[in-house]
């Protein structure tokens, strides 16, 4: 992981900083996430907004190998971006990973929900993959235990754009911790790069995030720092 300055024309948000994640060939699951618990924990109900830049170098000096991207199939994923349940083990509730459609083979990047009824998490929306370009995000999370009062909302744009209104808000169970001063058993954020063997394992990948932020509504996390 390389904390480095950033061009202050070539991000929306105008960040000074980015970090560059190198994941290296591995014969296991491999990973380099940053952790964040919600600084006021995560009681039911509570709400919270987080926003972020994520851009897949290609053609810089050190970053001359294209990011492999696998076939959208059971057993091949890699999460870019996770809302993690209250538990070290499972799939996540909520999840951005790159796929590439099962019948073009196109790439592309796509919001996973674990939604009522499904025994795996479902693509709910996509859009195109591009190298070398910002996908700038703004999620919208409210935590909840149950199905019908858990929600998630996106925004979504490109390059210099700020996200406009919000592509969709779906529910389901964020899984809230029932204590609401356990700060270290709910449900958590996960972001960096995270993949699976299959595929995967003896490849190099490179990825570049700017900007997450948290906050407590939407003006918060589009506000210029």
């Amino acid at each position: 992981m390389l904390v480095r300055p950033i061009d202050p024309g070539s991000n929306p948000f105008a960040e000074p900083y980015r970090f560059d994640l190198a994941v290296r060939p591995c014969n296991g699951v491999s990973r380099t996430e940053l952790v964040h618990y919600p600084v006021n924990g995560t009681p039911g109900g509570a709400k919270y907004f987080y926003r972020w830049s994520t851009l897949f170098p290609l053609g810089e000096s050190e970053f001359n190998s294209a990011f492999p991207i696998g076939p959208g199939t059971q057993g091949i994923w890699q999460v870019f971006t996770q809302w993690h349940q209250a538990s070290n083990t499972g799939s996540p509730p909520i999840a951005f990973s790159a796929k590439r459609e099962k019948s073009s083979n196109a790439p592309y990047i796509g919001l996973e929900l674990s939604m009522p009824g499904t025994p795996y998490p479902i693509g709910v929306w996509k859009a195109p993959f591009t190298y070398n370009e910002w996908h700038n995000f703004v999620v919208s999370v409210v935590y909840s235990n149950s199905s019908s009062q858990g929600e998630v909302g996106l925004w979504y744009s490109t390059g210099w754009a700020i996200p406009p209104q919000a592509v969709q808000t779906w529910n389901l169970k964020t899984t809230a911790s029932t204590n609401p001063n356990d700060k270290t058993t709910g449900p958590y954020l996960k972001h960096g790069l995270y993949r699976s063997q299959k595929y995967y394992g003896q490849r190099h990948s490179y990825v570049a995030h700017c900007g997450m932020v948290e906050g407590d509504s939407l003006a918060a996390v589009l506000a210029n720092p």
